[in-house]
């Protein structure tokens, strides 16, 4: 993966850990927050600067598998017009020029979508910590995403064993992560008879699925 320290300028394709794909320019990142701020193409391919409908994208860089390079050389980004100030006159030699951003058009994109992106990478990212680096089978592994993502966040977690605690450890699925292996270990109520029932229930149709797809069904 390219240094993102040295890429302001370079148009770049940048894939997350939830394999969704963004295709733009770098218009500048920030090393401490780790935010990735891209600009569509067609304003500097088109050489007609920055406007209420230019498209930016933020990403953050915790998220990030993957950056390709897509030009070798780096793209001067479109400059204000109006008269400048003896301190953009300093900047103008340099090969990234000082550029106005339409702050406007950022919240209305954040608005309209790139929230809920930020929320899923989010997701995915407490995933994979909880998950680390535990020696699970193919089977456990597909229950722990399947009930991660099913359930509300923070329900679903491993205790020290790896077992996978669920409700803040009311129920329990041992290894070798059946619904035989769901117990409740905290709780006699019916609503905890409920969970279990419903559990075991998801479990045993995530079961059913991978054998169906191991005899190519």
């Amino acid at each position: 993966m390219i240094s993102l320290e040295d890429s302001v300028g370079l148009r770049v394709k940048i894939t997350t850990y939830t394999d969704e794909t963004f295709q733009g320019i770098i218009h500048s990142y920030n090393p401490q927050s780790g935010m990735i701020s891209l600009v569509d193409d067609s304003s500097v391919a088109h050489n007609t600067g920055y406007s209420k409908d230019t498209n930016f994208r933020v990403v953050k860089s915790t998220f990030v598998k993957s950056v390709q390079k897509l030009s070798s050389q780096k793209i001067s980004l479109p400059v204000e017009t109006s008269k400048t100030t003896n301190k953009v006159d300093k900047f103008r030699s340099m090969h990234n020029k000082p550029a106005v951003i339409p702050l406007a058009s950022i919240a209305d994109s954040f608005k309209h979508g790139v929230s809920k992106s930020i929320a899923k990478q989010e997701l995915e990212f407490n995933r994979r910590r909880i998950f680390g680096q535990r020696k699970i089978s193919i089977e456990g592994e597909s229950v722990f995403n399947q009930l991660f993502n099913l359930l509300p966040e923070g329900n679903v977690t491993f205790d020290k064993n790896d077992n996978i605690a669920i409700f803040g450890n009311h129920l329990l699925v041992q290894k070798s992560y059946r619904s035989e292996n769901c117990r409740i270990l905290r709780g006699t109520g019916e609503e905890e008879e409920q969970q279990l029932s419903y559990i075991r229930k998801v479990i045993k149709d995530i079961w059913n699925k991978l054998e169906t797809e191991r005899k190519g069904g």
